[in-house]
């Protein structure tokens, strides 16, 4: 406990008649039956805040040195050293200080008398890992790529620890703390992997804890093997197997604290199934149960409003890309996606006037403007299409797409001359492009050529 007096701390010796001799604090000179430091026996103190005032002078005398790497992350470049010798970086440090449970040693390194190894990594140091990886995941991707491989790491040793345990003990295998311990690390392992790309071995993670979540007492694991349904069926999906993911997410779905990834992920598996009316079902509960600040709440807008687009239900899509455009304004996807939406529904001009907003905050974005040129072509707006479209030339000379449409738009002009000079360029950059050898082919009669 770092700059806490550690038990037991060596008493002072005990006079000849049986009394405890009196010292002086070394830190506010107060005489009393004083402590010494339970490492060196060098130092007396009379309570825990001298010794804790005391420390950061003291440590170096001790002999407790900085460790080379954090107990944690195993980051280099510890700069804490508690009394116990477990040294924090200053980050797992701070991050420590803000989820540290009461009662819980300061040290996430030191277990409770209750803990057992795996129970001390799945409950105190994998959720420090997690929380230190969601805290820099959007700003340094390496770093949060160590973080969820050191948690993977540490969760096999979870397993690695419970596995031997139950060696030692067979009485082990029919505990509540081993199925619990079992299926946590399971989880947390999974969720790594996931994060990491490491499908497979996520799947293989996720499926093997659920045998265990699933035979527990009922409201053991409650949320664990939702979690776990829910986690298996992401992977399935990254994998390929649809049908797979879908049945997965139904089980985790079926349960009343299934989460709303569950959801989401069922209308992930069910859009790529090609069942629309499943999918924007599965979806609407996704958005039902999703925080309305969760960062994640624009994803399943978005998903929602392209589903419902797809399939026909054109003013539920836009309210939907709406929201979505309002909540991410940056959203180039999601912009692109209401000005298809409002395209179909017969509002071009609406549809317009959505991409130019998006451009204002964001010209550099080739894909929208290059939408912008196509809609303003099939409005017959020509020479506001060919405005745009030189604009993404000069932007990007080498685009091939935006080449061949600013062609077809000097072909329906009549200058013909111009279109098989932009022709020709895009099939110098990409010999294979079909749609500028075709143009090409019949660059006599532009009234022919179509976006």
């Amino acid at each position: 406990m770092r700059g806490g007096v550690r038990g037991p701390s060596r008493s002072p010796a005990a006079a000849p008649g049986g009394a405890p001799v009196l010292r002086e604090c070394d830190v506010c000179g107060t005489r009393c039956v004083a402590k010494r430091c339970g490492r060196c026996g060098r130092r007396s103190y009379c309570g825990v805040r001298c010794q804790r005032e005391d420390w950061a002078s003291h440590r170096v005398a001790c002999g407790v040195a900085p460790a080379a790497a954090c107990a944690v992350c195993a980051r280099g470049g510890t700069t804490t050293a508690p009394p116990c010798g477990h040294g924090l970086c200053a980050a797992c440090e701070y991050a420590l200080s803000k989820r540290r449970k009461p009662g819980r040693p300061k040290c996430p390194r030191c277990r409770a008398p209750e803990q057992s190894e795996s129970a001390l990594i799945l409950e105190d140091e994998v959720p420090l890992l997690r929380a230190r990886h969601a805290a820099v995941v959007r700003t340094d991707a390496a770093e949060a790529r160590r973080l969820l491989s050191r948690a993977a790491e540490r969760c096999r040793a979870a397993q690695a620890w419970e596995a031997a345990a139950a060696r030692r003990d067979a009485g082990l295998e029919g505990r509540r703390s081993l199925r619990r311990n079992a299926v946590l690390a399971d989880l947390e392992l999974g969720e790594a992997l996931l994060g990491l790309g490491d499908f497979d071995g996520a799947a293989t993670a996720l499926g093997r804890g659920l045998p265990l979540a699933e035979v527990g007492a009922p409201g053991e694991l409650p949320a664990a093997t939702a979690t776990l349904w829910t986690g298996l069926a992401r992977a399935q999906l990254e994998i390929g197997d649809a049908a797979g993911a879908a049945h997965s997410a139904t089980r985790a779905t079926a349960r009343a604290d299934a989460p709303w990834q569950a959801h989401h992920t069922l209308g992930a598996a069910q859009d790529r199934l090609g069942e629309l009316r499943a999918a924007t079902a599965a979806y609407r509960a996704a958005l039902a149960k999703v925080g309305p600040r969760d960062a994640e709440r624009v994803t399943v807008l978005f998903n929602l409003g392209r589903c419902c687009r797809v399939s026909g239900d054109l003013g539920d899509a836009v309210k939907c890309l709406r929201d979505c455009l309002a909540a991410s304004p940056e959203d180039g996807a999601a912009a692109r996606e209401l000005a298809v939406a409002l395209e179909a529904a017969g509002d071009s001009e609406a549809a317009v006037a959505a991409l130019r907003k998006y451009l204002v905050r964001s010209p550099a974005d080739l894909e929208t403007t290059r939408a912008l040129g196509a809609i303003l072509f099939s409005r017959g707006d020509l020479l506001a299409a060919r405005e745009v479209l030189y604009g993404l030339a000069h932007r990007a000379p080498d685009d091939v797409d935006g080449l061949v449409r600013l062609g077809l738009v000097h072909a329906r002009l009549g200058d013909a001359r111009e279109a098989e000079i932009r022709w020709r360029r895009a099939l110098a950059l990409d010999p294979a492009c079909v749609e500028a050898r075709a143009n090409l082919a019949g660059v006599r009669s532009p009234a022919a050529a179509g976006l």
